[in-house]
């Protein structure tokens, strides 16, 4: 029988360094056991905490098992993983958003909303609308209520935690239906099992405003209805005297000394503006301004019909026949400080009361000292007011529900009129605890998107090591938040995926999760190539979601096609238990039979992202497809080379040269249809004169080609440049003629554009037309960036663009020359008819399918040589030789 060796700090959990543990034969043999097999020792001694049945031993699935024994074998994994669950919420559910209010129903992808610390994030895509889903309604302590449906997410924490419990768990709605949400303790009350930690203060863009904020919350509780006058008792006269710029007439008042009423000149102008008189609310500009204005305009409240009960609770009373408007706004307005309200009715005095707390330690909710040194300095009900119980849940009628993604690492964002925080590492658990026992000075490190969400798999990792049996353990000589050394020296560190972090750190193994979600790939990767390069053991493991044709896919393609040193690992809806064909007959049924996106989400389809104007199989395709340029040097990547006889046009797309956007020009083919690109050029570091440059010596190269500018912003400049100091001559210009809109001409007059501005009619023409020759293969693209930027290029609104992060410089080069081709001129040009081209196709396509053998020749006679010589500088004012 094992005896307690000595815990690490007190633990008893956590063997200390140099403790001696008495070992047996058959306990030696096990060890060996264990290092020789990391699946046996996982299933056999590490556990994991399950929210009913409490801490259990560890059950892998298959496609675990499979991982496991993969990183334990190779150097290099990368696993692509399906999506496993919603958040899918009723189409009427109300949502914040720095703007004010939407609904579920309403939001696009690129919408602005907030996460749970009250700081603004940004819809990354909205699945379809779901039917016949399983809902629920959960009602909180303090009488608020949402709906979600079955697979809900949610962050909870146990309302009554042990030391040994997880602090936070992402459960479905199901998951807390289906669990002893309500209990009875020991003395027989009914207690609530699960809480969720209130939002943070909402983050609004701050607005314009006329009134001070504390005067408007001050004459919103203590003012005059129909006029610029205020009551207040007379010994807070005089530090309202310094606290508003008013002259206040004097004292009207003449039955009780105690009390004042007079009016403020020249109040009653600005509280006409905002249609306050008559009416008592909270304008918009004040309700959706910056938490300092939020917070002055509720000390102006408070220190009018505000006051501190004896229990420490903050409370604001109103009448409720008069200011229902009020009532409502004050009630917005503390909801959205972060603050846990309990609303109460009292029929009797006709009134409604808002009870709160709030300490000082998180801010004054008074000014007026009298009042100020009432208000609680801390909270000692901390644990009640800073979360929202539980206290039933209940089934519900189906309604319609929609999912959402945002783009914070949480994935967490508010919803409901009370601003309600809504939502495979059992593996990589694993993995890394295996690694660090059985293998001595071995350096680990966790990388995620944010530290937070290291730390919390770093959290799994120690919850887990500190239940394996001592003498399977490592003595501790660390146990730190975001780091643990045992005393083998092998150390495992987490940590957010900043190209700096783990510099000059040497790593044995590296963990990247959500791998497919990092921003600026390149950079990062470039920065810790070299802390995993320098040892020929050194491992490596990817694990993500998919996430559309970036990095991520270009890594499991290579890896699929055996071209790099990763070995894939897929996981589909298919290797989840309990999922089977009735479960995707059922989830195609609440996604309208979109197999496109149901492949995306649940079968790791490259598809692009949600709501592209390019679909996601034409993507694949075009993926399939990607050419490597004879050449390409600093953003330049040729195609083909410059064919005597044959018709060119350039378009081209101008950015200021800081790192931000990109310069950046497509040069299409346009001799017949198809349309072909020859060449791209993509630099977002160039100057506009520089880039000017590269322009006019290409497009000589070419013949001369006509050269058609977008001229928003600095791009006149470069349209200037080309015409004047270069003597372009082969430029397209644009005029307005009516009904006609904007018309292409090469004739220059005063009110003609040297180029094109991308208005609304011309973009959405262009993709419209860009769709169509894509879609129907009458404009064939090879080039890498052109192809990933249309796999980002989504709705947004009523058009489209590129995705939060992304960009789309390439795209509106085709999205203007698509315009171009239908352009009288163009027609003219090149004696083609775009559409009617495009109409001909579709039509002898019908015609072939529906002989008995029908023969399609797409091949295209190409020659790729290019006789083209580039000298490059070896600084920047690099140029392309004639």
């Amino acid at each position: 029988m094992d005896t307690n060796y000595g815990g690490y700090r007190g633990s008893s959990n956590l063997k200390k360094a140099n403790t001696i543990i008495p070992w047996s034969e058959e306990r030696i043999a096990e060890l060996q056991r264990c290092a020789a097999d990391p699946i046996n020792f996982a299933e056999n001694y590490m556990q994991v905490v399950h929210v009913d049945r409490g801490l259990e031993q560890i059950r892998l699935y298959p496609y675990q098992r499979e991982i496991i024994q993969s990183v334990h074998e190779t150097n290099a994994v990368v696993a692509e993983c399906a999506r496993q669950s919603g958040k899918a919420l009723p189409l009427d559910t109300p949502i914040p958003t720095p703007n004010g209010w939407t609904t579920m129903g309403d939001l696009q992808p690129g919408d602005r909303l907030f996460d749970e610390n009250g700081k603004p994030t940004t819809v990354k895509s909205i699945s379809k609308t779901f039917y016949n889903h399983d809902c629920y309604k959960i009602t909180f302590d303090d009488g608020t209520s949402v709906k979600a449906d079955a697979e809900h997410l949610w962050v909870v924490e146990r309302a009554n935690p042990s030391k040994r419990s997880i602090k936070k768990k992402q459960l479905t709605t199901e998951q807390l239906f289906e669990s002893e949400f309500i209990k009875e303790d020991s003395r027989g009350k009914f207690v609530s099992r699960w809480k969720i930690a209130l939002a943070g203060a909402v983050e609004y863009e701050p607005q314009e405003i006329k009134i001070d904020p504390y005067l408007l919350g001050v004459w919103l509780g203590d003012g005059h209805t129909d006029c610029g006058r205020i009551t207040c008792h007379i010994d807070d006269l005089p530090f309202y005297k310094e606290q508003f710029s008013y002259k206040f007439s004097d004292n009207a008042e003449t039955r009780n000394p105690n009390v004042y009423t007079g009016t403020l000149y020249g109040l009653v102008t600005e509280l006409k503006e905002y249609d306050l008189i008559g009416s008592k609310y909270i304008p918009r500009c004040y309700q959706y301004n910056s938490i300092d204005v939020r917070l002055a305009l509720l000390q102006g409240l408070m220190d009018s019909d505000g006051t501190v009960e004896k229990n420490g609770r903050n409370c604001l009373c109103f009448s409720y026949s008069k200011n229902s408007k009020l009532i409502e706004g004050a009630h917005e307005l503390l909801l959205g400080l972060g603050l846990k309200v309990q609303r109460k009715e009292y029929p009797s005095t006709n009134s409604v009361r808002l009870y709160f707390n709030c300490p000082r330690s998180k801010f004054d909710v008074f000014r007026l000292p009298r009042k100020l040194e009432k208000q609680q300095i801390d909270n000692p009900r901390k644990y009640h007011t800073n979360y929202r119980y539980i206290r039933n849940i209940e089934r519900i009628d189906s309604v319609p529900t929609k999912c959402i993604e945002v783009s914070n690492d949480s994935h967490l964002f508010l919803c409901s009129r009370y601003f309600i925080p809504t939502h495979n590492t059992t593996a990589i658990t694993a993995i890394i605890l295996h690694y660090v026992i059985f293998n001595h000075h071995k350096n680990v490190a966790i990388l995620a998107n944010k530290a937070e969400v290291s730390r919390e798999i770093l959290a799994r990792i120690k919850l887990a090591y500190e239940h394996l049996p001592q003498w399977l353990q490592q003595g501790v000589v660390e146990w730190n938040k975001g780091s643990i050394v045992l005393e083998n020296g092998s150390r495992i560190m987490a940590t957010a995926t900043s190209s700096n972090n783990i510099r000059g750190f040497a790593v044995n193994m590296l963990f990247i999760d959500e791998a497919a979600f990092i921003e600026n790939w390149d950079e990062f990767f470039t920065s810790v190539y070299p802390t995993i390069s320098s040892g020929e053991t050194t491992k490596l493991i990817l694990v993500s979601t998919v996430n559309g044709l970036n990095h991520f896919h270009k890594v499991t393609q290579l890896a699929r096609q055996k071209k790099n040193r990763f070995k894939l690992i897929s996981v589909t809806w298919k290797d989840v238990p309990g999922r089977d064909e009735k479960w995707r007959e059922r989830t195609l049924a609440d996604m309208n039979y979109d197999y496109e996106k149901f492949a995306q989400e649940y079968e790791n389809e490259y598809l692009g992202s949600s709501g592209t104007l390019i679909t996601g199989s034409k993507l694949k395709q075009l993926v399939e497809g990607i050419e490597l340029p004879s050449h390409d040097v600093l953003g330049l990547k040729v195609y083909e080379q410059y064919k005597k006889g044959d018709e060119y046009v350039m378009v081209c797309d101008v950015s200021r040269g800081k790192g931000i956007d990109y310069s950046a020009f497509q040069l299409i083919n346009i001799s017949k249809m198809p349309y072909r690109q020859a060449a791209v050029f993509r630099n977002n570091m160039i100057t506009p004169i520089e880039f000017t440059e590269i322009i006019n010596r290409f497009g000589r190269m070419y013949g001369d080609c006509a050269v058609m500018i977008e001229v928003n912003d600095i791009g006149a400049q470069v349209a200037d440049l080309l015409f004047f100091d270069y003597e372009y001559e082969n430029m397209l210009f644009t005029a307005t003629q009516g009904s006609r809109g904007k018309t292409v001409t090469t004739s220059l007059r005063k009110t003609t554009d040297k180029g094109v501005r991308t208005t609304l009619p011309v973009k959405n023409i262009g993709c419209s037309i860009l769709k169509l020759l894509i879609e129907q293969d009458q404009l064939l693209l090879y080039d890498e960036n052109t192809i990933h930027e249309l796999a980002t290029f989504s709705q947004k609104g009523k058009s489209y663009e590129a995705e939060v992060g992304k960009h789309d410089d390439l795209v509106m080069c085709l999205v203007l020359f698509a315009w171009l081709t239908e352009q009288q001129y163009f027609k003219m040009l090149t004696d083609l008819n775009t559409l009617m081209g495009i109409r001909e196709r579709e039509q002898k396509e019908l015609e072939d399918e529906l002989l008995p053998i029908g023969f399609v020749d797409r091949g295209i006679a190409e020659n790729r040589s290019l006789d083209l010589e580039l000298n490059l500088h070896k600084d920047e004012n690099w140029q392309i030789a004639d």
